[in-house]
Formats: structure tokens, sequence, C-alpha cells
């Protein structure tokens, strides 16, 4: 009997495939994650101005000379 040595070669196209794969779905990530609009409004920002305390009966506090008086 005589021992035979074989060799099997790595499938280097199937690793590249997957390189490749895994290669543009990391980089479409961080494109789409880079080029993502930021959070818009629909419209203007508006300001509402509450008055009082968090009760009805609370006085409003004015500034008067650099002080808050209520």
């Amino acid at each position: 009997m005589q021992a035979r040595l074989s060799l099997t070669r790595f499938p280097s196209t199937l690793f590249a495939l997957v390189f490749a794969l895994a290669a543009a779905l990391i980089l479409g990530g961080v494109a789409g994650y880079t080029l993502m609009p930021t959070k818009v409004t629909p419209g203007p920002a508006h300001v509402v101005l509450l008055q009082g305390g968090p009760y009805p009966t609370d006085a409003p506090c004015v500034w008067v000379n650099h002080q808050k008086e209520c």
C-alpha cells in the first residue's frame, strides 16, 4: 500500500463573494446612517407662554428690578 497526499483547495471564490457581500452591507449601512436626513418638524416652531404656576390659584410672578416678585 502506498499513501497518497490529497490537497483540497480552499474555495477562494466563495470566500471573496462572502467578503464582498459583507463589505457592501456594512458600507451601505454606514452610508445610509451618514446620509440620513435630520428630524424635520412639519412647520415653524411656536413658543407657548405659560403664566402662573401649576395650579390656577397661583399668582403669576414678574421680574421687577432684576428680582422675581410673586
